[in-house]
């Protein structure tokens, strides 16, 4: 337990109300009042914690429960730039890694005087805009003769090297001269009414 507080009278019983879903709004508020801040941690770390609760304890003496107010998917937005400025970097830490931590707060915090926080909200706007490198216009004009086989090549249709070795097989003219220029190519013979 942090700071001593576990052992304090009460301290399990409260945490352990703080957890029970069946713990009522206004017990919640009362608890997150509690002088120890495992027991607000816990209020804090309940699902349906209100938004109202988490933006008062967003403004928690204690660095651990604003850490856990900044992680916490409902965090108002609001609290979350605060948080993003706090003194402690642990909470700025946890602003960086937080689900609710929108794009615009992710740039701000890229560039703050926390180097973790700093990287790691570099890092998430990195997976949010990831870069994708375009071919280059040699390597958009390069054209393999195992993708592309005679005509089919001018009309943009790819075959498997397998077909594409079918396809030479077959298309094979040599030298007769019933097949001339790009009909030679796409396998047509001349007719001309002289190779008949």
């Amino acid at each position: 337990m942090a700071r001593g507080f576990g052992s304090a009278p009460g301290a399990d019983s409260d945490i352990a109300l703080a957890s029970d879903p069946d713990t009522s709004r206004d017990q919640l508020l009362e608890l997150a009042h509690s002088r120890n801040p495992m027991v607000r941690i816990a209020v804090v770390g309940r699902e349906d914690c209100s938004v109202g609760t988490l933006a008062l304890l967003a403004q928690d003496r204690d660095a651990d429960v604003r850490a856990a107010v900044a992680t916490h998917a409902r965090c108002p937005a609001a609290s979350l730039s605060r948080l993003a400025q706090d003194r402690d970097e642990g909470v700025v830490i946890a602003v960086a890694l937080s689900s609710a931590t929108g794009e615009g707060l992710l740039t701000e915090l890229a560039a703050s005087r926390h180097s973790e926080a700093a990287r790691i909200a570099r890092d998430r706007l990195d997976g949010l805009n990831p870069t994708v490198e375009e071919p280059s216009l040699s390597e958009q004009q390069e054209v393999s003769s195992q993708d592309y086989v005679g005509g089919a090549r001018m009309h943009g249709a790819k075959f498997s090297e397998e077909a594409a070795e079918e396809f030479s097989a077959t298309t094979d003219t040599g030298d007769d001269p019933e097949y001339t220029g790009g009909a030679r190519m796409r396998g047509i013979k001349r007719d001309d009414g002289e190779g008949k």
